[in-house]
């Protein structure tokens, strides 16, 4: 159930305050961020550096002595990795 907001008392605003009409919040969900704001370059370099670091991680022998098990530091690099990424 949508119920229309309730105007603010004149007697609440302070002074000064900038009106914000309907039309000025409509400009302003249509304006877009500047081009240094965009992340895109930024998760690209993210990217290939998570890749190069899983890539390089070198792998650990497996024997009779120590068996191979789970890597949970590599999981949890790689866990983090795409949280920073998303």
């Amino acid at each position: 159930m949508s119920e229309p907001p309730v105007p603010i008392p004149s007697g609440s605003v302070p002074l000064g305050t900038a009106v914000w009409s309907s039309g000025a919040a409509a400009r302003w969900t249509r304006a877009r961020s500047a081009p240094w704001a965009r992340p895109l370059w930024s998760a690209a370099a993210l990217l290939i550096t998570v890749v190069w670091a899983s890539a390089a991680t070198p792998d650990r022998p497996c024997g009779g002595a120590a068996p191979c098990g789970a890597d949970w530091l590599g999981m949890t690099e790689t866990a983090l990795s795409a949280g920073l990424l998303y």
